[in-house]
């Protein structure tokens, strides 16, 4: 009688509040766990409480929307029925994969699978249904940054034992990952003016400086392309698209820094020959990308992505299966890969790993979730031109670093969120346009445009 009284008087708002602090909850909390009582310390303990959090949140939500029907999520948007399709499609490709079982529920070791993503998709769903406010990703960024910026002084407290800075990621390429969104939620902050207070704004860039020279000690090379191409995009968009007397300043700082990335680049790799450059690890790392055979790991994963390719070739349709790439490498196995890390379960390039073991269709659906993703940057850009030129920005070193690494957990902690603030965004520009009175959105939309 008492928990029916209960059930009836909890209202509406502390079911949205309740789902949002689980929802928060996974970037504040996942990313510090180390179990270190289970097998791998670094990844189990993170994805089991994760998928906990989503499933209090979802019966939380489950609870709302049947309270409030306003709070169902919109599949409206070519972005959310994308992330959707995708994710069926993989569930589609499974049953047609070499292990089925192994492609749903992954190995231990990585704690992956499509039913991993699933609860990914879940947590997507869930933030576009309870964060519609601005405050409500002012709330979720400067969660996130704050956890990032934790999580790298803990890599800097440990550096001398972590010679590559990891966090407590276990791999330092993860955390690198991982940094580029902080990098990214960070400006966002900045762009927005989240907070009244400029200084706390400016705070902001100095989380987002703190944390590119902490991926710059990760020491991982796939990180430095990404956040490269971030810059490089960024910068070019503002050079060529930045006309306004406003933003005259941040075009000319932007052309600026295109000039200096170009010629430091050249300048460093006409001197990879050099003491000077051959003494620093930082830079070294960088310049031997150019010797493909005398590198280990850029060898490597050259003939890993040849084994995809391969593996493509012989199942082109379907694939052979999420996460049973490992069967592919078995099978076209190279014997030049090396002995420092001989054999794969991933191509090491996202795009590839994709092609590879999902085929032709789930390739076909990855695209359409790309161009969802530009899609969507290209409408918001028609209303906030430097916010869509930083969106663009950050999917891009996404993208890009994913040529040599994988998606998972570390990555999804920022992609996803990434994706549901793009809803976001697309739905307040064209919802304000939709619903309100001509004189009033046009007034609106002039004071916000930037």
């Amino acid at each position: 009688m008492f928990l029916s009284v209960y059930i009836r008087v909890i209202s509406a708002k502390t079911l949205k509040t309740i789902t949002q602090i689980l929802l928060l909850s996974v970037i504040a909390i996942v990313p510090f766990l180390k179990t270190t009582s289970l097998y791998f310390p670094y990844v189990s303990g993170k994805v089991y409480v994760f998928r906990l959090l989503v499933m209090l949140a979802f019966f939380f939500w489950v609870w709302l929307i049947s309270r409030e029907r306003d709070y169902r999520p919109n599949f409206k948007s070519i972005l959310t029925v994308s992330v959707v399709l995708f994710f069926l499609a993989q569930v589609f490709v499974s049953l047609f994969g070499v292990n089925p079982l192994l492609s749903f529920f992954s190995s231990i070791e990585r704690a992956d699978g499509v039913l991993q993503y699933g609860f990914w998709v879940l947590y997507f769903l869930l933030l576009i249904s309870v964060f519609r406010k601005e405050q409500d990703w002012k709330m979720f960024f400067s969660v996130f940054v704050i956890a990032a910026v934790f999580l790298s002084a803990y890599s800097w407290l440990n550096y001398g034992s972590q010679v590559q800075l990891y966090g407590v990621f276990g791999n330092p390429a993860y955390f690198a990952a991982y940094l580029l969104f902080a990098i990214g939620f960070s400006l966002l902050i900045f762009e927005r003016h989240f907070f009244s207070s400029r200084f706390i704004n400016s705070l902001f860039i100095v989380a987002a400086g703190f944390f590119a020279l902490t991926l710059i000690f990760t020491q991982i090379r796939g990180a430095y392309a990404g956040l490269a191409g971030g810059v490089f995009l960024f910068s070019l968009l503002s050079v060529l698209f930045l006309r306004g007397e406003e933003d005259k300043k941040l075009a000319i700082f932007c052309g600026i820094v295109l000039l200096l990335g170009v010629a430091s680049t050249t300048l460093l790799f006409a001197a990879k020959e050099t003491d000077f450059v051959k003494s620093r690890p930082l830079l070294s790392r960088v310049t031997e990308v150019t010797d493909v055979w005398g590198s280990a790991s850029v060898r490597e994963r050259f003939l890993n992505w040849n084994i995809a390719l391969k593996a493509f070739k012989e199942k082109p349709v379907f694939g052979w299966g999420p996460e049973n790439f490992g069967s592919a490498a078995n099978k076209y196995y190279d014997y030049r890969i090396g002995r420092g890390e001989p054999w794969f379960d991933r191509a090491h390039n996202n795009p590839i790993e994709i092609l590879a073991t999902g085929g032709i269709v789930l390739f076909s659906f990855y695209l359409f979730w790309l161009a969802a993703v530009f899609y969507i940057i290209f409408k918001i850009s028609k209303e906030k031109k430097i916010l869509s030129f930083i969106l663009a920005s950050v999917f891009l070193a996404y993208f890009l670093q994913g040529f040599f690494l994988f998606d998972l957990l570390a990555v999804y902690l920022g992609l996803f969120p990434f994706l549901a603030f793009l809803v976001f965004e697309y739905n307040s520009i064209y919802r304000i346009k939709r619903e309100e009175p001509f004189g009033a959105a046009q007034g609106k939309q002039k004071k916000e445009k930037r």
